[in-house]
């Protein structure tokens, strides 16, 4: 009674409480039957009847709890418990139906039918309906109510049969109902309950797990229609979504799959109908379709059964279905899937897929197929790409396991797992090779293409590079790669790898083979691409004529998909023409129309961004490859010009280059073969001159024309010209000749005609000029010059010479009329290059009275008023421009500068001087108004600078302003002024700076104004650079430079300011490649002249010499490019035609090394110990200083320029106490790199030398450095062993006695390092003495001859260490004489000593800087340039870095295909992610199993240790003291995401206790890890299933008070001396001899 009074008690408490009741009293009752069926007691019986009565009403309590599921809030906590538990009802309702008896059971499921009833259609579908699912909060309430209906369903089968058949149609009928609609797309229908899909699902999946757990499925199944249900599902597969795509993959189709074959036995009509959505699925999304992977793996044990249960990572057996599969699936052979060629296309599309996870489930399906493979009846297809197995399996199981290791693998992010079993790449390839009979090879082509493009798409760039090494490694001649996809793969996928700078970075190995100037060492990759495109071009599969056309369509079509970066289309193209380099005359010309499109793309739009440089060594390939390939049958004539036409004069196809040359020869045998001969291409020439020039005959004269038109047809005449000397281009010519002869007199003649002619000749003259490298000034006879016999050029020039005075007054004419217009202004510049031209052509005075003409008609018209606005701006600005040209006339020939000058600078100042260009009011006719007033500034400053340029600042009377008026002026329009408009600014400001030197205050304001104007354009690419080189001589004015203000503080604050602008420009140069070269180029002018004036900027030089940025990977990897294009000389025409910046940096230093070498003696100490003083604040820095860092960069670059300054070297200066030798010993006691090593022992060797007075300095040195720092001590041998080399007999004999002295105990020395090079130095003064034939000194030192001997025979490191250093060239071919030139110093001796090729300066740098003063043979030049000794010049470096030997021992080693390799375990349980949180279903406690507790535990680095343990070995539960270690970053570290995947829960120290007690409740052994007086060895002790393992305490263990709660406490047996293990340690052991020991047994049940 009273048990029933509580009970009563309980029914108005919440539903936790309801549910803990009947579990507990359910239990009790089963017990109490026990007793009383093994007893008979009565009175049992009736307290049994009893308790189940009041558990029936608890029941009946808890199911009507809550009558509207849907009104309840999810963030309740007795809401969320409440249905988080309702799952135990099921189990509940077993328990109560076992223990009623007979008569009570039909009473029961009576009242249980009622409340199932109410559950399902009161309290849970309206929450499911469509409308619902819509509101944010009803989400949870959804997953809610379809758990309650799986638990209710879990009591169905306690019902009548026939009940519960009934509720089971019912859900199933509004499933189908719902199912329908949401393929339909409506929401309504005439039913009265549609549910949401997701849903819908969700109680269907329930449904049919209850259907599948009820009795009787046989006997239900015709009732309940479940086949039309399975089409729907099937149909939903092809466009939902991911999660429902999920639900029916993993929980709906499993089951129906399983009820289907049951009553049917036709499985393989479903798996086809799913087999053939997965296709639909396929064929609509393509490589980005990932639901086909989900389902395909999903279904894995349908589609491909396994005949024996397969054992996963955590011990489990596999079991993905509610039911076990039917034995008819693992006999069923009607349906393979394997025999399905579009499967195996999937599974290759999902390896190389760009998700992770779909790239998993696809490894997952080939590993399933190649299981089944062996059992499978393979029948020969067409085009099959995976086959059944050959006679011997062993190849093919090898095979496949090296497949799949390589793409497990690859998975990897840490290279050095990955790229040794990359290796075994080549067994994969040589698996697809014909065999010699010609069988079949084991494998498909497609799957090497599969394996390669997932290599490709690793995120380390040297995976990438092994796998592109490897695959262009292949052998045409044995594989049918081209038949197989292979040229798709080319032309997409390896273009698209290919593209990527880094892979072209050359080794440190490559650098020191180049040791010349084009000797540039291809990339190893761009040397196998240039192999590999030789052998395609050979290749048997691509023989064809067609064939080959394909493949070079398909390569540019893949070329032109990409945005590339300059060195690797460099590269690519290159590779791209080895074959014509391998055999020019087996290259077929094969490219048509479409490919010459192709061409006309990529040389327009995608090399538009490229590096200028590299850009035209592109379009110098391409050309190259165009007069081989060009199929000429083809291509018509026009195209072939328009073609030729898209190559830029400036960079690759110019009149005078190679490829020029080249390609007329090629033209002439076009033109005879193909074209109809001369006679054609003359009367094409003749009809494009004259459509050219009737251009406008019947055209509105304000419309305006193709420029490209014109230089196109002056380029195809050039061609032709030269291709058929026999042409004279005069009378082709004549045309042109006869319209500008009678331009003046032909009235009607239309203006723009006349243009087009001038235009067509002055381009004609421009392009037919030998070659002149940009950035180089052509003087005044090289423009006029001619090659002798040049009759091209000679033509376009009688021209001129014939026309010259109807040009002048054409032109004179056509910009002072008002018919010209704003669309004639950009023939503005037309008519400045063709007075240009004409006055270099014709005899000086000759063009006086013209040019006079021209300027009193412009000067006339400027100063009439026009009468219309528009009219009037346009001619302002025309009679300016020509003005502005006019000044450039009359600069170039002396005969016209006194009486046209004159007449132009009265017009400048009295007119021009203060006119402006003022915007008319009808403005929208001119278009872009900024231009023009650009353009009139620039012509209207350009005539003022002339005018101030050739009128003497000092004679005032000249000018009307003042100069510091006219600096104001200069001053405002430099703010308003843009683009190349700021050049004339400048120079006026140039010429004028010196007189405002007496005014520091406008002196400071004009050099700020110039700073800031240049700073504005800092990012206009346009202009920077112009601006920039005409900023540089304002602000670094020669007057500034050279002579001094008189006002002390005014002198003082330039000397700052001018300090201040060049550390802006060395920043400026580190970011931005030139910048400085432009200031030390205009220094440097000017320090050539007075080289004193170097201290004054002392400063700038040595940051000169100190300069150098230290670039990215990316402009390396530019530069290196640059210098192969550079080695191939004229071959590749852009080396004729401009000059590379990729050493612009260089310059720099050599500009600055020049100067120093130009420093006098008097000068030459200050700078010396400025640079000393940069040198000691470099080593203070502390940090390593490893090879090629920036700390040893700028040290070598230090003592480079000390050591050419040291021929002026004073030995003592009153800079320092100390002298310079001792300086320099100094240095040698800071960590140094080989390099600066050898150049500071140089520069001592050389002092030592020339004061011989104080060579006993040296012998100090050596006692007082050994004990600063001892490895100096090599150092200070090794320039004795240098000295002895240089002296003479008479000095010799002195110092050979002294050094033997000296050298001799350092032999013995314990020190390694030192006693070799002591050896060595002994060993070579002897050698020199005996050299010298210094009897006396060999005949009492013979005993050195056998220690030599000795030494030298003997086994052991020691001697191949000596034998080494005795044999590298520093000491055996260096001189310190002979070697002294620029080229060892700034070349030669960094190659050697292998400092990066970023800091070589090869010679022809310092030719270009000055060649005079380097080439002057009156001996101007303190050293030579190159160097005579060539033993040091073809010297090998030396073999001194012991950690690069053992990387390539190491590389080496992981290349080994036959050896054992790093492979992860992949957890396959996540290729089924559930509908729910993969992370929080993980995190759930599973039953059972083990339980780790660490709530006495305090460190975080123990606990994410236990944590990382603990899952990995699927342990159930994991405790900790306090859940806030979860957010400690040791904690994270140590357990890398592991509580992500793994239940935890929180039990504080306090708790265990009680917890303790609990966890013996439930059945668990409570386990002490602890050493106590009773405990058990772990290797003796058997866990039981259920085990809780608790561990101490780091320090304390386990308290007593707690070992008494145990059940037993475990100990690791020990063989050492130490007695406790690390607790995270012995949580490890503990866990794995869990583990071990529940696999062991599952491995023996199975």
């Amino acid at each position: 009674m009273e048990s029933i009074e509580f009970m009563n008690c309980l029914t108005n408490s919440g539903c936790m409480d309801i549910m803990k009741s009947i579990n507990l009293f359910t239990n009790k009752g089963k017990t109490l039957l026990r007793d009383a069926q093994d007893n008979g007691n009565p009175c049992k019986t009736m307290e049994i009847e009893m308790i189940l009565n009041s558990t029936n009403s608890l029941l009946n309590c808890f199911l009507y709890r809550n009558t509207n599921i849907s009104t309840c809030s999810p963030e309740e906590d007795s809401f969320a418990a409440y249905f988080t538990e309702v799952s135990v009802s099921a189990s509940t309702g077993d328990n109560l139906y076992s223990c009623l008896p007979g008569d009570k059971k039909r009473n029961f499921c009576s009242n249980l039918m009622v409340l199932m009833r109410s559950i399902v259609y009161d309290l849970c579908l309206p929450c499911l309906k469509s409308e619902c699912q819509q509101l944010e909060n009803n989400a949870k309430c959804m997953d809610l109510a379809c758990h309650l209906i799986a638990s209710v369903l879990g009591l169905s089968k306690l019902c009548d049969n026939l009940e519960s058949t009934e509720l089971h149609c019912d859900l199933l009928k509004i499933c189908e109902t719902s199912l329908t609609c949401c393929k339909a797309g409506s929401g309504e229908s005439n039913t009265k309950l549609i549910i949401s899909p997701l849903p819908c699902l969700k109680l269907l999946s329930s449904w049919l797990l209850a259907l599948n757990s009820s009795t009787g499925i046989i006997k239900f199944d015709k009732m309940l229609k479940v086949e039309p249900i399975f089409y729907q599902v099937v149909e939903l597969l092809t466009d939902s979504s991911s999660e429902i795509v999920t639900k029916i993959t993993l929980d709906v189709m499993p089951n129906l799959l399983v009820i289907l074959t049951h009553s049917t036995s036709n499985l393989a009509t479903y798996l086809k109908c799913v087999w053939s959505n997965i296709l639909m699925s396929q064929d609509i999304l393509g490589h980005n379709n990932t639901v086909a992977y989900l389902i395909l793996c999903g279904l894995i044990d349908f589609f491909l059964p396994m005949k024996e249960k397969r054992m996963l990572e955590n011990g489990q057996f596999s079991e993905k279905v509610a039911l076990s599969i039917p034995e008819v699936l693992l006999k069923s052979e009607e349906f393979s899937i394997l025999a399905h060629n579009k499967f195996w296309c999937l599974i290759q599309q999902g390896l190389c897929h760009g998700d992770p996870l779909t790239r998993k489930r696809a490894l997952f399906l080939l590993q399933r197929s190649l299981q089944h493979a062996e059992s499978w009846h393979y029948v020969e297809q067409k085009d099959a790409i995976f086959w059944g197995l050959p006679e011997i399996l062993a190849p093919f199981h090898q095979l496949w396991q090296t497949y799949t290791l390589l793409l497990e693998t690859l998975e990897e992010k840490q290279v050095h797992v990955v790229k040794p079993v990359l290796a075994r790449l080549h067994f994969v390839i040589k698996a697809t090779y014909v065999s010699q009979n010609g069988e079949r090879p084991l494998l498909h082509t497609s799957w090497l293409t599969t394996l390669l493009r997932r290599i490709f798409q690793h995120d380390s760039l040297s995976v990438v590079k092994c796998g592109i090494l490897s695959f262009l490694d292949l052998d045409f001649s044995c594989s049918p790669f081209m038949l197989h996809g292979g040229l798709k793969f080319v032309c997409c996928d390896l273009i698209h790898a290919l593209n990527e700078p880094s892979l072209y970075a050359r080794s440190e190995e490559c650098a020191t083979v180049a040791g010349i100037r084009g000797a540039e060492v291809l990339p190893s990759i761009a040397k196998k691409l240039a192999l590999f495109f030789v052998a395609c071009d050979s290749s048997v599969h691509l023989q064809s004529f067609e064939t080959k056309r394909k493949f070079h369509q398909a390569l540019f079509g893949g070329i032109l998909q990409e945005n590339w970066s300059t060195p690797p289309l460099v590269y690519l193209l290159q590779a791209f023409s080895a074959p014509i380099d391998a055999s020019p005359t087996r290259v077929q010309p094969i490219w048509n129309q479409a490919i010459v499109v192709q061409l006309k793309d990529l040389l327009t739009s995608a090399l538009r961004t490229q590096h200028v440089f590299l850009r035209g060594a592109v379009e110098c390939i391409l050309l190259k490859a165009t007069s081989y390939y060009l199929d000429t049958k083809a291509v018509s004539i026009q195209q072939l010009f328009l073609l030729l036409s898209c190559f830029k004069s400036t960079e690759s196809l110019h009149r005078g280059t190679h490829l020029w040359k080249h390609l007329v020869g090629n033209l002439r045998h076009w033109v005879d073969e193909s074209y109809g001969g001369q006679q054609q291409v003359e009367k094409l020439c003749r009809s494009s001159i004259s459509s050219l020039l009737n251009t406008f005959r019947d055209e509105d004269p304000k419309t305006s024309y193709d420029r490209s038109d014109v230089h196109r047809l002056s380029k195809m005449l050039l061609l032709v010209a030269d291709a058929f000397e026999e042409l004279d281009l005069g009378l082709l010519l004549q045309p042109v000749r006869e319209m500008l002869s009678t331009a003046c007199v032909r009235a009607y003649l239309p203006a723009k005609s006349i243009d087009l002619a001038l235009e067509l000749l002055s381009c004609l003259y421009s392009e037919a000029q030998s070659p002149c490298k940009t950035g180089q000034e052509a003087s005044d006879e090289i423009t006029k010059a001619f090659v002798p016999g040049d009759v091209v050029l000679l033509s376009i020039a009688s021209i001129f010479q014939h026309t010259y005075s109807n040009i002048v007054a054409m032109i004179s004419g056509r910009v002072t009329s008002e018919e010209f217009l704003v669309t004639d202004v950009p023939i503005l510049g037309v008519y400045a290059s063709c007075l240009h031209v004409i006055c270099n052509l014709l005899p000086a005075g000759t063009l006086q009275p013209h040019v006079e003409l021209l300027v009193n008609s412009c000067i006339r018209c400027s100063t009439v008023q026009c009468t219309s606005d528009e009219v009037s701006c346009v001619l302002q600005l025309s009679c300016t421009a020509m003005l502005a040209s006019a000044c450039g006339v009359i600069r170039n020939d002396p005969e016209l500068l006194k009486p046209v000058a004159r007449t132009l600078e009265k017009f400048v100042w009295q007119h021009l001087y203060d006119a402006e260009l003022y915007k008319p009011s009808d403005s929208k006719r001119l278009g872009e108004w900024g231009k023009l007033v650009s353009q009139y500034i620039e012509s209207k400053w350009t005539c003022i600078s002339f005018v101030v340029k050739q009128s003497p600042v000092a004679s005032a009377a000249h000018f009307s302003p003042l100069p510091t008026c006219i600096m104001d002026r200069c001053v405002d329009h430099l703010a308003a002024a843009s683009g190349m408009a700021l050049i004339p600014i400048l120079n006026t400001m140039q010429s004028l700076l010196p007189s405002i030197m007496a005014t520091p205050e406008k002196l400071f304001e004009v050099l700020a104004c110039v700073w800031h104007s240049l700073l504005e354009r800092w990012h206009d690419h346009t202009c920077f650079w112009s601006v920039l080189r005409a900023c540089v001589p304002v602000i670094f004015h020669r007057c500034l430079l050279t002579e001094d203000i008189v006002d002390t503080d005014a002198k003082t604050v330039l000397e700052k300011t001018l300090r201040t602008y060049a550390d802006n420009f060395l920043e400026s140069g580190n970011t931005r490649t030139g910048v400085l070269n432009v200031i030390v180029q205009h220094c440097f002018n000017i320090w050539k002249e007075n080289p004193r004036l170097v201290l004054k900027q002392k400063k700038l030089l040595i940051d000169a010499c100190l300069f150098g940025p230290f670039s990215h990977k990316h402009m390396t990897v530019v530069s290196a490019a640059a210098r192969y294009i550079q080695g191939l000389g004229s071959a590749c025409s852009v080396n004729e035609l401009m000059e590379s910046d990729h050493d612009a940096d260089s310059r720099v230093r050599a500009m600055a090394f020049t100067t120093v070498s130009l420093v006098p003696d008097d000068c030459a100490g200050e700078i010396f110990y400025a640079l000393i003083q940069r040198d000691r604040e470099m080593s203070a820095l502390q940090e390593r200083l490893y090879s090629n860092s920036v700390a040893h960069r700028v040290k070598h670059r230090i003592w480079q320029a000390i050591l050419l300054l040291e021929p002026v070297l004073p030995f003592s200066t009153s800079f320092s106490e100390t002298s310079t030798l001792d300086t320099v010993f100094s240095a040698l006691i800071s960590e140094n790199q080989p390099s600066v090593r050898y150049l500071i022992e140089w520069v001592a060797t050389r002092l030592l030398y020339s004061n011989a007075e104080h060579r006993d300095i040296l012998w100090k040195a050596i006692a007082e450095y050994s004990d600063l720092r001892p490895g100096s001590v090599c150092s200070l041998l090794a320039i004795a062993t240098h000295l002895c080399k240089l002296l003479s007999v008479a000095e010799l004999k002195q110092f050979v006695e002294r050094a033997a002295t000296e050298i001799l105990p350092w032999t013995m020395t314990q020190h390694f390092a030192v006693r070799v090079y002591a050896q060595v130095a002994l060993q070579s003064v002897w050698l020199v003495a005996k050299e010298q034939q210094l009897v006396e000194f060999l005949s009492r030192h013979t005993v050195f001859e056998k220690c030599f001997d000795v030494i030298n025979t003997a086994a052991g490191n020691r001697t191949k260490v000596v034998a080494k250093l005795f044999n590298s060239f520093w000491v055996s071919a260096f001189h310190p004489l002979k070697d002294f030139n620029l080229e060892v110093i700034c070349q030669v001796l960094p190659r050697l000593s292998l400092v990066t090729q970023d800091e070589w300066i090869h010679p022809d740098t310092f030719l270009a800087v000055d060649r005079r003063y380097w080439l002057s043979k009156d001996g101007a030049a303190k050293l030579p340039l190159l160097s005579s000794n060539s033993a040091t010049k073809c010297a090998e470096p030396g073999d001194w870095m012991p950690e690069k030997k053992a990387a390539d021992e190491e590389q080496k080693l992981s290349t080994n295909p036959l050896g054992d390799v790093q492979k992860k375990i992949i957890p396959w349980k996540t290729l089924f992610p559930d509908s729910e949180d993969v992370s929080m279903k993980n995190r759930q406690k599973r039953n059972g199993g083990l339980i780790l507790i660490a709530s006495l535990i305090d460190r975080p680095t123990n606990l994410g240790g236990l944590c990382r343990t603990c899952e990995i070995f699927g342990a159930s539960e994991y405790v900790l003291g306090n859940l806030k270690y979860m957010n400690d970053p040791q904690f994270k570290n140590l357990s890398v995401t592991a509580e992500k995947w793994i239940s935890l829960r929180e039990v504080r120290p306090p708790n265990l206790r009680e917890y303790f007690l609990a966890l013996r409740q439930q059945g668990y052994t409570l386990i002490g890890a602890e050493q106590t007086a009773h405990s058990h060895s772990l290797a003796d002790y058997t866990f039981p299933d259920k085990a809780a393992v608790v561990l101490g305490n780091e320090k304390e263990g386990i308290p007593v008070e707690l070992i008494q709660l145990l059940d037993v406490c475990v100990e690791i047996p020990q063989q050492g001396m130490i007695r406790s293990l690390n607790v995270h340690v012995s949580g490890a052991v503990l866990v794995w001899e869990y583990t071990r020991q529940r696999l062991r047994k599952t491995l023996i049940a199975a």
